[in-house]
């Protein structure tokens, strides 16, 4: 017959447990912005995982204290390196097909004047003094519009025209302002 003393390293570690618990399903609602109904199968996923690491884990307790730690931290992690991205693309790729302005090709314009932007009939003029500053990175030219928003020029597509558009921002930036490697 086993004495309650046997189970002490659940009750100790049993806090811990509630702890991430408690910590995942904040995580859910926060973060993932899942329904009610995945958080609760994720909880009660993390629920059989403990009981099952608790009954195949009668091990050592300072192994087997070890083995529940690497666990959660585990698990959080695998969440968020695949969970994570894939609801990201997942939900991308639905507004892509649901929003017609996504159908159409922008039309980008570099003029004395400024950045003119154009999708069929709708057009947005920036002129160069409203620009915030412009950077390029291995694969793009950004030209940041604002503190937050930016225009991204893929050097890719641009093919041949890249060192005009380069020349065009350079030209009509202030020099402070424009940080462009060729």
């Amino acid at each position: 017959m086993k004495l309650l003393s046997d189970y002490m390293d659940i009750l100790i570690v049993l806090p811990f447990c509630l702890g991430v618990l408690w910590a995942a399903d904040q995580f859910c609602r926060k973060f993932l912005g899942i329904s009610r109904r995945r958080e609760w199968l994720f909880l009660i996923l993390v629920c059989c995982g403990w009981l099952l690491r608790n009954m195949l884990g009668r091990m050592s307790f300072g192994l087997y204290s070890f083995l529940m730690l690497s666990r959660s931290v585990f698990f959080v992690g695998l969440v968020m390196l695949l969970y994570l991205p894939w609801t990201l693309f997942i939900k991308s790729r639905s507004q892509i097909l649901s929003n017609p302005s996504f159908q159409e090709p922008l039309t980008y314009i570099l003029d004395e004047e400024g950045l003119t932007v154009s999708q069929g009939e709708a057009q947005e003029k920036m002129a160069w003094g409203d620009m915030h500053k412009a950077v390029s990175t291995g694969r793009s030219i950004i030209v940041y519009t604002s503190r937050v928003n930016a225009t991204i020029f893929p050097k890719r597509q641009m093919g041949d025209q890249r060192n005009a558009v380069i020349e065009m921002i350079s030209t009509h930036m202030p020099p402070a302002r424009v940080k462009i490697r060729s």
